[in-house]
């Protein structure tokens, strides 16, 4: 029957540590409150514990009193300690009996002893050991087993020491470590946890100071770029040359172009990629803005996906569509009024497709244009090659049609 006591006993202490697991990961036990609150847990186990022993004799009673409030103290401190022994004392008293004052002083020195055993802990910042745990547990409970010995009668602590002596030198001390164990995992997984968040925390907010970094680079090229575009404007300005404008005006839209792309990025959230259907409504209002013309009316349609291209490939395709929207605006509507420009953007089995079209003049042969030694021809044979791509001119004489695939990165 003792044994079956000394279990249920433990599952008890158990149960506390459980409890105060649970008070810990909301309040801490280094603030005020969470020691509090601990106390309050330890001195409330070790009262009721007394009110409901699970061995007496006379007016002795035996409750593990002693391993709750020095483990309490040890675990969470002097004012948890002292909570938990005031509780202790107070429900010795209400309960009364010729050993209440032998009760107050085992419970007076647990929390003395577990006290000595904390300072010692913090100064040499020693590990809660199993031989460190047991040692307090053995000094509290020989503590106990003296004042039991120079306070009891010599019939009452006779009849103590032959029922219980074993339980309070073995098993208490046992029971003393295997709580301190259980508390000492519950704080190195709290430990581990807190420095988890303290290493979440930092990251985010290297991860925010390098996105703002990183905003700001791409706003300063952007900024950077469009100084550079505004120059070659007022420098093409100068210029009484057509070819001379022509090319400094294409030059402009290129720059343009690249800057637009900065622009999106530095503007959005995701630094990595851009919706490249907006960049081509964009880019649309770019190149009619530079290229447009009084008395011609030019019409865009833009049919693309949602698709989000990373810088690395943003950058070559928005040169290609930039070259392609340019050539069709300079050549496409000569000695016309009006003209309709066609933007397909889509993915097909891991490939991207982009498609312009035109309703202009055309030409005859569109195949060999792209043997053309001009500059825009031969930037946009070297991007599609870099994007490892293909790219096919068709048409006639009812307009040209520019066709290009490429594979997309994941």
């Amino acid at each position: 029957m003792l044994i079956i006591d000394v279990l249920y006993n433990l599952a008890v202490l158990i149960a506390i540590c459980v409890v105060s697991g649970f008070i810990d990961n909301r309040f801490s036990r280094s603030t005020l409150r969470g020691k509090l609150l601990q106390g309050l847990l330890f001195g409330l186990a070790a009262a009721v514990g007394m009110i409901f022993p699970y061995a007496a004799i006379g007016d002795a009673i035996f409750d593990a009193r002693t391993v709750v409030i020095s483990t309490g103290t040890l675990f969470f401190g002097p004012l948890a300690g002292v909570i938990a022994m005031g509780f202790a004392i107070i429900a010795r008293v209400y309960i009364g009996g010729a050993a209440t004052l032998a009760g107050i002083v085992v419970i007076s020195l647990s929390f003395a002893i577990s006290y000595g055993f904390y300072v010692y802990q913090n100064k040499r910042r020693a590990k809660y050991s199993v031989s460190f745990l047991f040692l307090m547990g053995l000094l509290v409970h020989l503590a106990m087993l003296a004042v039991l010995y120079t306070m009891l009668s010599e019939e009452a602590f006779t009849g103590f020491f032959g029922s219980f002596a074993s339980t309070v030198i073995v098993f208490y001390p046992l029971a003393t470590i295997l709580i301190g164990k259980v508390l000492n995992d519950h704080f190195t997984s709290k430990g581990l946890i807190d420095q988890l968040k303290l290493s979440e925390e930092i990251l985010s907010v290297s991860l925010s100071e390098k996105k703002v970094l990183l905003s700001e680079i791409h706003h300063r090229v952007k900024n950077n770029l469009a100084i550079i575009s505004s120059l070659l404007s007022l420098e093409s300005d100068t210029f009484s040359n057509p070819e001379t404008r022509t090319a400094l005006e294409e030059t402009e839209s290129r720059i343009r172009s690249m800057a637009l792309i900065h622009e999106l990025i530095y503007s959005n959230e995701n630094y990595n990629s851009i919706d490249f259907s907006m960049f081509l409504h964009k880019l649309d209002n770019v190149i009619t803005s530079v290229f447009s013309e009084p008395g011609k009316t030019i019409e865009t349609e833009i049919h693309s996906e949602n698709i989000y291209l990373d810088l690395n490939t943003s950058i070559p395709c928005a040169l290609i569509v930039n070259e392609l929207f340019t050539n069709a605006y300079k050549h496409a509507f000569k000695n016309r009024t009006s003209g309709k420009i066609s933007i397909h953007f889509s993915e097909k089995d891991g490939m991207l497709e982009f498609i312009m079209q035109d309703n202009g003049v055309g030409m005859d042969n569109p195949e060999k244009l792209l043997q053309s030694s001009s500059f825009g021809i031969t930037i946009i044979n070297g991007l599609v090659e870099q994007l490892q791509g293909t790219i096919q001119v068709s048409g006639g004489k009812e307009g040209l049609k520019s066709h290009i695939r490429f594979p997309k990165k994941d």
